[in-house]
């Protein structure tokens, strides 16, 4: 496991060490134990046959130390999940004063600053862990929204996340959220004996896991919006939407964008949502639209086939196929896209359609005829049907075909005739950002948002593929502080799907993405789009991350009962204590007991209360043995 860890990129080797009878009650080891998980008839004989020995651990550490990473355990009788209610174990562990890391499952906020309290009086570098006791974990009760208030909460110390679901996608957006520190279990065989190992990543899983996380802390970037060295190409060769018609993209709307705008009116939670059947489909007010808790996503495919193809229904059903929400084109007039110089250009790319650009833009534009066609086509299969509008007589047909949204490509972002315009049209708009600054695009914002209040605006690097450090998704934070009341979103040209995804954790609303039916077509967009298998992945990971941000309540969860009922730890009697006695701290320990005693964070409320009962040595300290502590707890 050592090796594994080594070789698929892992910074540390964490195993689990117990002290069996510091961590468990004498009557707790001898209870019965036939799970089909059991490694012995008891539950000591399970746990003793799966414990290390002391030596082992030296040998493990020794090894770890040959290979070069980092080993260490959770000390489960010090401290773990279990133990974080217990201030006395975080006096004790602090004293040592070796950096720290605390998962938090099973815990309610206010137990949390206890515990930030007690370790930061005495240890100044230690770390709290975002974590749910259950195994495997359903998304649902994931709940990474607590990132972001352990961040608001505990600004001083890093925060990570210690995940037991299944897959990578919900650990990726954990760290595009801040996560410094991720914990996940691992296993050479999930079909192995033992609860933990379907909630475990296989080699192949985590060494996935490294890359993407790799991937995700480049792709972050820088929080300054500018035109990058990559976008230079784009930018001299024409409007970076205009690249090849046959581009194919995908846009995710996400859930929960109710919104107010300034004047007062709820603000659409979509301009892709289909209307009452007593309303037009065409968009003409904000208040046309329903707010809708579901996610919506929008899918835009053009693909690189000749006019022919358009009659291929079997590719064409592809992107339904993957949950996507809305096909979305690109449609351009060429002679008012272009001069009439920029069309005769001899052009002799390896992409090319034809010997002057013309030949080519004309080889790949499709007609008003064909737009129509494709628009009832996507009416029958059931899905909504857009395209960006190049230039402005492309934007009057799109207009007139009665699209539910209009999309800016980046070459037109700072076009303001156009713009304004588009705006004046009345339809939710698309914003695309590449190759601008953000004094540009607080232009735009302030140009759209006087003629139209329904509009989003997507961070974008016009660049194919992009690379992961040109993607500076910490943009996407800026334009939510810049632009607070309308949605942001993210047009992605890299490689995969984990930088989307990520982009959703940092609070995207609208997803763009090329799409391919084959990446080794001719054309250059090709390299940077999605086949449908990873538009699949994509749409699934970002419905999965949209379920694991949850609530940033912390608190126990249900899920959670079966792991706290069998490891949740409680106070014990460390001696015998005679009825009458008032209670010491030196009498009292804490471990996994059966029956459940007294809370472990409530052991120095009991000091000075007497027993009304005799209480043998490693026997539960239940509550109602303890004077005034039985009558407050039933109160």
């Amino acid at each position: 496991m050592i090796k594994m860890a080594k070789d698929c990129g892992a910074d540390c080797a964490k195993f689990q060490k117990s002290e069996l009878d510091y961590k468990f009650s004498k009557r707790a080891l001898e209870h019965l134990y036939n799970c089909k998980h059991s490694w012995g008839k008891t539950y000591g004989d399970h746990k003793r046959h799966l414990e290390f020995s002391h030596d082992q651990y030296r040998e493990l550490k020794k090894y770890a130390e040959e290979i070069g990473i980092f080993f260490t355990a959770s000390g489960m009788d010090e401290i773990n999940s279990c133990d974080v209610s217990l201030e006395s174990v975080f006096f004790y562990l602090s004293q040592y004063g070796r950096p720290m890391v605390v998962s938090t499952g099973m815990q309610s906020m206010e137990t949390i600053r206890r515990v930030y309290k007690t370790v930061r009086e005495h240890n100044q570098n230690f770390t709290l862990l975002q974590c749910t006791s259950a195994y495997p974990l359903d998304p649902k009760d994931v709940n990474l929204s607590v990132i972001k208030e352990y961040q608001k909460e505990f600004p001083d110390i890093p925060i990570g996340y210690s995940g037991h679901e299944q897959g990578i996608y919900i650990t990726v957006a954990a760290v595009a959220m801040g996560a410094k520190v991720v914990e996940r279990h691992v296993t050479l065989d999930k079909t192995w004996k033992g609860n933990d190992h379907e909630a475990s990543l296989e080699p192949s899983g985590l060494a996935e896991l490294v890359r993407a996380i790799r991937l995700v802390e480049m792709a972050k970037g820088s929080p300054v919006k500018q035109m990058l060295p990559c976008e230079k190409n784009c930018h001299d060769k024409e409007n970076p939407a205009f690249t090849l018609n046959y581009k194919a993209e995908v846009l995710l709307r996400r859930r929960r964008v109710q919104r107010i705008n300034s004047s007062g009116r709820l603000f659409p939670p979509s301009p892709f949502r289909r209307h009452d059947s007593s309303l037009s489909h065409s968009v003409r007010s904000p208040d046309n639209f329903t707010v809708r808790s579901s996610s919506r996503r929008l899918f835009e495919n053009k693909n690189a086939f000749k006019v022919r193809a358009v009659s291929r229904k079997d590719d064409r059903r592809e992107p339904p196929d993957c949950g996507a929400d809305c096909a979305k084109f690109q449609k351009s007039e060429l002679e008012h896209k272009f001069n009439k110089r920029a069309l005769e250009r001899p052009y002799t790319s390896k992409h090319s359609w034809g010997k002057t650009y013309g030949e080519h833009k004309r080889h790949l534009e499709f007609s008003h005829e064909q737009y129509r066609e494709l628009q009832k086509y996507a009416e029958e299969v059931g899905i909504f049907f857009t395209a960006s509008g190049m230039d402005e007589m492309a934007v009057e047909f799109l207009h007139e075909l009665d699209v539910p949204f209009l999309k800016v490509g980046s070459g037109d972002t700072n076009n303001f005739p156009y713009l304004e315009k588009t705006a004046k049209k009345g339809r939710p708009m698309v914003v695309s950002s590449g190759m601008q600054s953000m004094e540009t695009m607080r232009r735009v914002y302030k140009t759209v948002k006087e003629h139209n209040q329904n509009f989003t605006i997507l961070q974008c690097t016009s660049a194919y593929p992009l690379e992961a450090e040109d993607v500076n998704l910490r943009v996407i934070a800026e334009y939510q502080k810049e632009f607070p009341d309308i949605p942001i979103g993210y047009s992605g040209h890299e490689s995969g799907i984990n930088i989307s995804v990520a982009a959703v954790a940092l609070g995207a609303k609208v997803i763009e993405r090329h799409v391919t039916l084959d990446k080794t077509w001719k054309g250059s967009d090709h390299a940077a789009s999605l086949e449908p298998a990873e538009l699949t992945e994509l749409v699934r990971s970002i419905r999965l991350v949209e379920r694991a941000l949850g609530s940033s309540l912390k608190q126990m969860l249900p899920c959670e009962k079966p792991c706290h009922d069998k490891l949740g730890k409680s106070v014990v009697a460390k001696v015998k204590i005679p009825k009458g006695t008032a209670l010491t701290l030196d009498m009292l320990t804490v471990k996994v007991a059966e029956p459940m005693g007294v809370a472990a964070e409530d052991i120095f409320q009991l000091v000075g209360k007497t027993v009304t009962e005799d209480v043998e040595e490693d026997e539960s300290v239940a509550p109602g043995l303890v004077d005034s502590y039985g009558k407050r707890a039933k109160c």
